[in-house]
């Protein structure tokens, strides 16, 4: 409790920072001099309703610190936190003119909702047969038949805090195998979803309820999760269903591409594919920033693993990290990993996601300042030229790229 108490000066600063000049005047009580030039939405998630509850409770960067720091907004710690940090900037404006405000605001403050508790925190687990779940799973080659052994190591047991969403979308208690009733025509196992959520639960309890969707399908091509196809869809459908009894989507878990080695076409254009299906992911989720772990391939169906692996290694998107899969071990199939290795993995992706909680919160605008939403725009050539009048004042050094999402386009300083 002490170490949480400790809170650095950086995210305390950060913190502080993020709240637009409107609402630290409220906060400060209208201090003179600080009403200039205001903006109407807030700087760090741009909401065109502005007030002190959404900068410190609702907004998603706000969400991170809290998750970050280890609290939640009924711990004692946190309202302590939160208390001592309003008034220290409010005394840093000098002496409130308006007490009974100030009472209200601390009152507001200490009957928040247990909001990252009652809240669902959202992955998303799409791919293909990996990310399905092989672990475990054995052919007779006597009578052609597959079954899974039932084997479930520690690091995959249930857990009352983790959910999954069913193939009828209702959210039922979390067990392996995960895509049991979603990959159906085939024999499941252990996947990285479990080992995945119960790492990040074990390092960040207060996280609360960790909501998985299951979306892969074994065998499947890169091609056949387009925008507008069956898998495509289906995933949407799913990742809206999740959201109805509130939530959020936390980041895209993705394995896929051993499919796409066995043609030498497919395999040159998968980084293109990819790209796209990310990038309309983020786009018909309203999300141009959701963290997207990916993983690269241990293994293929083809010859052209090499082709497709270093076309993931290669993927350049903001919010985006790939853990490599090479090297784990192998089912006697040599094709899928077998259930140690899916618990290694789902740890390791676990340790990509919390290093995207952490990048938010070391560098607490790097994002925003390196990443411009430039606005809607008709062609997509005249996009991915950059010519507008923000990216002609930037240093001539420094060079900006482009990347579309939807018809959108976000200008991205390196």
């Amino acid at each position: 409790m002490e170490m949480a108490l400790q809170i650095s000066g950086l995210i305390l600063g950060s913190l502080w920072t993020s709240i637009p000049d409107e609402v630290r005047t409220l906060v400060q009580f209208q201090s003179p001099n600080l009403c200039d030039g205001v903006q109407d939405t807030h700087v760090w998630c741009g909401a065109d309703t502005e007030d002190i509850l959404h900068c410190l409770r609702d907004c998603e960067k706000a969400h991170m610190v809290w998750l970050h720091l280890g609290l939640n907004h009924v711990d004692t710690a946190s309202q302590r936190f939160v208390t001592d940090w309003i008034m220290e900037g409010i005394q840093l404006a000098g002496e409130p003119k308006n007490m009974p405000s100030l009472l209200l605001l601390l009152f507001l403050i200490q009957t928040w909702p247990t909001r990252l508790q009652a809240d669902r925190n959202i992955f998303i687990l799409a791919g293909q047969s990996n990310m399905a779940g092989r672990g475990g799973v054995v052919n007779d080659t006597a009578t052609g038949v597959t079954t899974w052994d039932g084997v479930v190591p520690p690091q995959c047991r249930p857990n009352p805090s983790i959910e999954r969403l069913d193939a009828k979308l209702r959210w039922v208690e979390a067990h392996e195998p995960l895509h049991k009733d979603i990959d159906a025509e085939k024999t499941n196992g252990i996947g990285p979803g479990m080992a995945f959520a119960n790492s990040i639960l074990h390092k960040h309890k207060v996280l609360g309820i960790v909501g998985l969707v299951p979306c892969a399908i074994g065998g499947t091509n890169i091609s056949q999760w387009e925008r507008g196809k069956e898998l495509y869809n289906h995933m949407m459908k799913r990742i809206k269903a999740s959201l109805r009894d509130g939530g959020t989507i936390r980041a895209l878990l993705w394995y896929q591409g051993e499919s796409d080695t066995e043609n030498l076409n497919d395999a040159q254009s998968y980084q293109t594919r990819v790209h796209k299906f990310f990038l309309d992911v983020r786009d018909d989720m309203q999300s141009p920033l959701l963290p997207i772990i990916q993983v690269a391939l241990a293994s293929g169906s083809g010859p052209y693993i090499e082709i497709v692996r270093q076309a993931q290694l290669g993927i350049d998107l903001l919010n985006l990290k790939t853990v490599d899969a090479k090297g784990l071990a192998l089912e006697p199939d040599g094709l899928h990993l077998s259930t140690p290795a899916q618990v290694d993995l789902g740890q390791m992706m676990a340790n990509a996601f919390l290093q995207c909680l952490l990048a938010h919160l070391t560098h607490p605008h790097a994002l925003e300042a390196r990443c411009q939403l430039v606005g809607a725009v008709d062609d997509e050539s005249q996009a991915m030229q950059g010519n507008t009048e923000s990216g002609r004042q930037k240093s001539v050094k420094e060079k900006p790229r482009t990347e579309l999402c939807g018809g959108a386009v976000l200008r991205i300083w390196d």
